[in-house]
């Protein structure tokens, strides 16, 4: 177990999964009777961290899902992110939601870098 989590397998890769908003919204977790800090959770032992969202769009009928991906090899952070619109969209709505899309990722990266920055 880490952080109180035991393995979770999505998408054929093994990891721990958790909310987002538990580790970017808090400062502590509490687990099991133990306090963890959150900015622990990603740690000198961690390899690749990925975020997994998905969007509904239920007047559209339209579901996206974000993938966003953090590979950490030494000093370097290689990063990738894949988004998958599961409904057909007019062109002028398929844009107007990949831009959306492009302001999550913005957000989201700011999100983890701050919460970086506080290590």
């Amino acid at each position: 177990t880490f952080f109180g989590l035991n393995t979770s397998v999505l998408n054929e890769e093994g990891g721990f999964a958790d909310f987002l908003f538990t580790y970017s919204d808090n400062q502590i977790v509490v687990r099991q009777g133990q306090t963890l800090p959150t900015r622990n959770f990603f740690d000198s032992r961690t390899g690749t961290g990925k975020i997994v969202a998905s969007f509904v769009s239920p007047e559209n009928g339209v579901l996206t899902v974000m993938e966003l991906e953090a590979v950490f090899d030494g000093a370097s952070i290689s990063t990738s992110s894949n988004f998958q619109m599961l409904s057909f969209l007019p062109q002028n709505r398929r844009d107007e939601a990949i831009w959306m899309a492009i302001g999550l990722f913005v957000a989201l990266g700011l999100v983890m870098i701050m919460n970086f920055a506080q290590i």
